[in-house]
């Protein structure tokens, strides 16, 4: 596989395509907590994997203009409820997508020493975590054209597990 670089990319927050208003991707992360297995018969940590955790977070430059995608107006309010996010690699047919269903944790302002002004913002997994999957074209089960995240067979469906997250529709 080729070398390439991240020009291009798209992130969906809900069902605003914010793509022209991130300045970067500071963490896409899905840690997983281990817990000890150590025997009293063993001279060194035995560890297993426990639950899996899920992270996506990003610089959105301050943007307060009235498009219903502009930064300003879709993450200032730091809903109670769980976001819809996905980070998409490329925006063609076929590229990987990272996608995360989560609770918005933060909206911080950094003034920046040229005057820059920019929001951190987090997104940390809620009953599910992030994962890689492709952009393909819309069957009839996921009606959202023209893009949709193809999970892995071990995933329940869209539908069920990410309610509307199909909204790649806005590119």
């Amino acid at each position: 596989m080729t070398k390439t670089s991240g020009l291009g990319d798209g992130l969906i927050f809900g069902s605003a395509d914010m793509s022209g208003d991130v300045q970067q991707l500071n963490s896409l992360s899905t840690p997983r907590s281990t817990f000890d297995f150590t025997g009293i018969d063993k001279k060194a940590m035995e560890r297993q994997t426990g639950t899996v955790d899920g992270l996506l977070s990003m610089t959105t430059f301050f943007n307060p203009g009235a498009a219903a995608n502009a930064a300003h107006l879709v993450a200032r309010t730091l809903p109670r409820t769980d976001v819809q996010l996905a980070y998409l690699r490329g925006t063609t047919l076929g590229s990987q997508a990272f996608c995360i269903l989560g609770k918005q944790i933060n909206y911080d302002a950094s003034r920046g020493a040229d005057g820059s002004l920019t929001f951190a913002v987090t997104a940390q997994a809620n009953g599910f975590h992030g994962l890689n999957c492709s952009i393909r074209a819309p069957t009839t089960m996921f009606r959202a054209a023209p893009h949709y995240c193809e999970l892995p067979n071990n995933v329940p469906a869209l539908p069920t597990l990410f309610g509307a997250s199909q909204h790649y529709s806005e590119r």
